[in-house]
């Protein structure tokens, strides 16, 4: 796999681990992480909509760690309203298509958990990773307990606000995916 430079993120994995308190595991352990200037504008948006949640949704406008970027290239701009038309919502999907956008420029990973921003990535040759697969990767790599990070994804699959739907239905299927990363890692497979 190609070396990447950091990850860049949209809205869903920033807001999930912010209301679940746990925002702090992207700043100690991933590389450089980077915001799309779209999904700052969507967070601002939340925090406007959800005044319950605010305090929660204030913790990544805070995030000093996360460094803003920009979409500024003309051919970015082109590609970026292809893929929100793609989508067939102009007005939505701005944080996915900023972060496939950014990630395909500057060489990151995009962290995106819906399909449709996943399946647009792999057909543009842009490497992504969902909050799931950062849980099972910080396990693997023992920063969590694998204990802690099944807690983690079931707190995030609880949340009240914004179902998220994991492909990972029980512990097991969990277990299976850490082991598996652990495999990976330990034979010296450069992965994410």
């Amino acid at each position: 796999m190609q070396s990447k430079n950091g990850y860049v993120f949209d809205t869903t994995c920033l807001n999930y681990l912010a209301l679940i308190d746990s925002l702090y595991l992207l700043e100690k352990q991933l590389s450089a992480c980077f915001i799309p200037q779209e999904v700052k504008k969507e967070i601002d948006r939340g925090i406007l909509e959800f005044p319950d949640i605010k305090s929660k949704l204030e913790v990544i406008q805070q995030a000093t760690w996360l460094c803003e970027l920009r979409i500024e290239e003309p051919d970015d701009l082109v590609l970026f309203e292809e893929l929100k038309l793609r989508w067939g919502k102009k007005d939505r999907n701005n944080g996915e298509a900023a972060a496939i956008v950014l990630a395909r420029r500057h060489n990151l990973i995009a962290v995106i958990d819906e399909d449709t921003g996943r399946t647009a990535a792999k057909s543009l040759g842009v490497t992504c990773v969902g909050t799931v697969g950062l849980l099972v990767r910080f396990a693997a790599l023992g920063v969590v307990s694998t204990d802690v990070a099944w807690q983690l994804h079931e707190q995030i699959t609880g949340l009240p606000s914004g179902a998220f739907r994991s492909l990972i239905k029980d512990r097991a299927g969990f277990e299976e995916l850490v082991g598996s990363f652990t495999t990976k890692l330990s034979s010296g497979e450069n992965i994410l």
